[in-house]
C-alpha cells in the first residue's frame, strides 16, 4: 500500500474507534514514521483538544491497528468500558510491540 492509502485506512480506523467520544473527531495528518519493514505509524492530532496520537500499523494488513498512542488524559478521554476493542488497542504495551517488531 502506498503512504496515501496507508493514511486514508489510519485516519478512517481511527474515527471509527473515537467517534463516540470526540464530536466532531477532525484528524489531520502530522507526520509518516516508517519502523520497519512491516511497521509503521501515523502522528495525528485530534484537532478539538490538540491532543497528539499515534497510530501504530502492519503495513501489510491494512486494516490491522496495533496500537493508539497519545498522552494519558487523551486516552481517558477516549476510553470507554464497553468498547473493548479500544482498551485492547490502548493496553498494548510499548515492549510488547518491539517484540512484534523484532518478529519480523
Amino acid at each position: 500500500m502506498t503512504n496515501r492509502e496507508l493514511f486514508r485506512v489510519s485516519k478512517r480506523r481511527l474515527c471509527e474507534l473515537t467517534s463516540q467520544y470526540y464530536e466532531p473527531v477532525t484528524l489531520k495528518e502530522v507526520a509518516y514514521e516508517k519502523v520497519s519493514k512491516h511497521f509503521g505509524y501515523f502522528l495525528f492530532f485530534m484537532n478539538q483538544n490538540q491532543h497528539e496520537v499515534k497510530v501504530y500499523f502492519d503495513r501489510y494488513r491494512d486494516t490491522n491497528i496495533l496500537r493508539i498512542e497519545c498522552r494519558q488524559e487523551a486516552f481517558e478521554k477516549m476510553y470507554h468500558p464497553s468498547d473493548q476493542e479500544l482498551i485492547t488497542f490502548g493496553l498494548i504495551r510499548k515492549e510488547k510491540y518491539e517484540q512484534l517488531c523484532r518478529c519480523v
